[in-house]
């Protein structure tokens, strides 16, 4: 073998292949396993949170270095290999590449509780606005009672202005009354009182913003639906279009029908540009950066669709962005 120096070469060259191809296999079984365990491969991630995950892979190549450092200078001291050091050198890159999972796979935990606790900060706040809406309910029926309970006075006041042929003024005090009456029982009719002040309210909104909002939502009555879970639904989805909605000519439309079992909802809204999309969830980036309240609005309304056995569905073309919900009926 000393006088083959081709040889020596060759054998070289034949061990660092062996080694380099270890290696690379153990980068990338580790690389899939990371791909498998984590989830939130396409979130937004903060420098900080960033640094926690590359330092495992940080510390490992300062380790690969130092360990190759000592080898070599050991070689080139005595003339030899050490004969422990390719064993102990796979098993640090074994335990390198463990760290690099557990910690992975503890963050993903750490992230996973974090979006929980903000969607379940966001359903507390659609709880509190839903109580806000059942307040704003009471307060329409308790004003209707109201002028149901002074009709009789009205009809008293009627008939004297008719008996005294003052007719134009019997008419003024009637279309007074019926204009009271309407202010006070809201346009839309729904066939459910939370829906029908929920739509009222954003319908509102929607003309304060000058949008055109076109309405024809029914409830659906016997289907096992609660009215909560479509509460949360349009609270949301409601939210979403009136602060995405686009366009020279503004509009929110709101529609609903029945496919045999399949109670569906159709919202959608003049649209300009494109969407991101979450791969992981399959819903799109929200356009807001992420605060504790914001960006879950199309999570807890595919939650709440699940609930009922149904589903999502979301389009974006030819200028308009529509949301489909989907909710299984009992009957």
């Amino acid at each position: 073998m000393r006088g083959h120096p081709d040889l020596w070469f060759a054998l070289f060259v034949g061990v660092c292949v062996y080694w380099l191809l270890l290696e690379l296999i153990f980068l990338a079984a580790g690389i899939w396993f990371i791909l498998r365990a984590y989830a939130y491969k396409y979130a937004a991630m903060s420098r900080k949170e960033l640094f926690m995950l590359i330092s495992p892979s940080i510390m490992g190549v300062a380790g690969y270095e130092i360990i190759w450092y000592y080898r070599s200078f050991y070689i080139s001291e005595t003339g030899r290999s050490p004969s422990v050091y390719d064993s102990l050198a796979l098993l640090y890159y074994a335990v390198a590449v463990i760290t690099i999972i557990v910690v992975t796979v503890l963050y993903q935990g750490i992230k996973a509780g974090q979006e929980e606790k903000l969607q379940n900060e966001l359903l507390a706040a659609q709880v509190e606005s839903i109580q806000h809406h059942i307040s704003q309910v009471e307060s329409v029926y308790q004003n209707v009672r109201g002028i149901r309970h002074d009709l009789a006075n009205h009809i008293i006041t009627l008939d004297e202005l008719y008996a005294g042929n003052r007719k134009e003024e019997a008419l003024n005090y009637a279309d007074e009354l019926k204009t009271q009456l309407a202010k006070a029982s809201g346009e839309i009719k729904s066939g459910n009182p939370v829906t029908d002040v929920i739509l009222q309210g954003r319908k509102f909104e929607a003309e304060k913003r000058k949008i055109r909002f076109c309405c024809d939502f029914h409830y659906p009555i016997e289907s096992g639906i609660n009215a909560f879970d479509l509460s949360v639904i349009l609270n949301n989805a409601l939210q979403n279009t009136i602060e995405n909605v686009a366009g020279a000519e503004p509009y929110i439309s709101i529609l609903s029908y029945r496919k045999r079992n399949a109670c569906m909802i159709e919202i959608s809204n003049s649209f300009a540009g494109n969407l991101q999309w979450n791969v992981e969830s399959g819903l799109p980036f929200s356009s807001k950066e992420k605060s504790d309240r914001d960006g879950y609005g199309l999570a807890n309304i595919r939650r709440t669709a699940v609930k009922y056995c149904g589903d999502i569905d979301i389009a974006a073309e030819d200028g308009e962005f529509c949301l489909t919900i989907m909710l299984m009926a009992d009957k």
